[in-house]
């Protein structure tokens, strides 16, 4: 049998004592078992070490706080009975599942060969404020630091190419985790990590699985160096700081409510190649204002993709869209122009449109397809109107909406700007002799109104359009 030192340090009349081992495998309890072990407070261990070992440290040393494992190396062990939760075989160089589950840690000092910490190794730590992930690991187990919320920083781990399903979830005073070597993330890894504001996603991500970060502090999402090609339902949900999204050339699909309720959202870039905007992708994402063109390889967008958008005025959709499901554009009231390219008109499910006053907005659509839109159940209840027809509105003159204030600007001067309702009578006259001119409509309570515009060049134009 090796030999096996004992150092014991007294300090303070034993309220803190210091122990450092060279121990080997399943040889713990036996050199410390005439030391008092459940009045240690630290210890340090060197050598071989397996589950049997782990298992006395976390059963028989009720004031451990701090563990170094630096030095020594886990054996492979099996047994018929089990150690930790239902587990009797235990990996060589995998921290076992469960090992360290609720205990009162607040340091914790990982063997350098580790290359795997097992589920819900450390899950309900409320004392552990900071863990060093050796290069060695690959692999951080589901729940291995979930409902850790003292943990603030996790550093190191350069090698981990997998972070399992809930492996922190809740760690809710969580603010850095390196994830730049990571292939796959589990999901709801990091839901409710309320203080991870900012991650650095490596071009090695390859899949973000279902509610991955929902309810997280996230302020950015840049994933356009990696290989993901879908990204799980909820996996962005209710992050509630999110404000920019950069997807990835690789991306193919994006899962349901992938960002639903990201409240502070207000800009997308879409790539080319995505075919599917699932159901509530995008749903209540409030401080929407404009977005990228959708690509030109969009087929299908699905319920409430788009539902309570409340200040987009212009929007298109691709020639390659087939179907738009229910409530996809629910809510919509500062729209004005929609424009859809496709030849025929898209498939619709119930009730697209709720919320929008339709004989407000201008549908624009290609010239031969005009008489098609004008039949379509839903679409026709537009101002269905082809291209040609108001691309002069389009270039000359455009209305925007703030409140019960209209703005309208123009390309060139306008000399009178006259607001009338739909019976003709004449609300309000200005001759502002500039670019712009608003007018105050609180005293009205019609929903549409038409603007006659009378231009520098002697053009005029009328514009029919709708309050929220």
């Amino acid at each position: 049998m090796r030999y096996i030192t004992l150092l014991i340090v007294i300090v303070a009349s034993a309220l803190v004592r210091l122990y450092a081992i060279d121990v080997t495998a399943g040889g713990v309890e036996a050199a410390l078992k005439d030391s008092s072990p459940e009045t240690m407070t630290t210890l340090t261990l060197s050598g071989t070490i397996d589950a049997r070992d782990i298992a006395y440290i976390a059963n028989s040393m009720p004031q451990l706080t701090a563990i170094d494992l630096s030095a020594t190396s886990i054996t492979e062990y099996s047994s018929t009975d089990a150690l930790f939760a239902n587990y009797v075989t235990y990996a060589a160089n995998e921290l076992p599942p469960c090992c360290f589950a609720g205990k009162a840690y607040t340091s914790v000092v990982l063997p350098g060969t580790l290359t795997s910490i097992g589920d819900g190794a450390f899950t309900g730590c409320t004392a552990l404020t900071q863990i060093n992930i050796p290069a060695s690991v690959t692999r951080i187990g589901d729940f291995a630091f979930a409902s850790a919320p003292a943990l603030i920083k996790v550093t190191g781990a350069a090698g981990v190419q997998t972070i399992g399903s809930y492996a922190f979830n809740r760690s809710t005073n969580l603010s850095a985790v390196p994830v730049t070597s990571v292939k796959s993330i589990g999901a709801y890894a990091f839901q409710g990590c309320e203080r991870l504001s900012a991650l650095t996603f490596g071009s090695s991500v390859e899949q973000i699985g279902e509610g991955a970060f929902k309810a997280s502090g996230l302020t950015a999402a840049d994933l356009s160096s990696t290989r993901v090609a879908t990204i799980g339902a909820w996996a962005f949900a209710d992050t509630e700081g999110l404000t920019t999204v950069k997807l990835p050339a690789t991306i193919e699909s994006l899962g349901d409510g992938a960002f639903f309720y990201s409240t502070s959202l207000n800009k997308v870039e879409m790539p080319k190649g995505l075919t599917t905007i699932n159901n509530f992708v995008f749903g209540n994402v409030t401080n929407m204002t404009e977005m990228d063109p959708m690509p030109e390889s969009v087929t299908h967008i699905g319920d409430y993709a788009f539902t309570d958008w409340t200040d987009i005025v212009e929007f298109s959709i691709p020639s390659t869209v087939k179907h738009i499901g229910t409530g996809a554009f629910r809510n919509w009231k500062a729209l004005r122009y929609f424009n859809s390219r496709p030849a025929v008109p898209p498939t619709l499910g119930e009730t697209v449109w709720e919320g929008i006053d339709q004989s407000a907005v201008v549908l624009k659509v290609d010239k031969p397809s005009e008489s098609l839109y004008k039949a379509a159940e839903q679409w026709r209840d537009f101002q269905v109107s082809n291209t040609s027809e108001v691309s002069a509105i389009e270039s000359a003159v455009k209305v925007t909406f703030s409140g019960d204030v209209l703005r309208a600007s123009a390309t060139e001067q306008i000399e009178s700007a006259t607001v009338y309702d739909l019976s003709g009578i004449v609300l309000a006259t200005k001759n502002p002799a500039a670019t712009s001119v608003e007018f105050n409509l609180g005293a009205y309570s019609a929903k549409v109104y038409v603007l006659r515009c009378a231009l520098a060049s002697g053009k005029v134009e009328f514009i029919k359009f709708g309050t929220k």
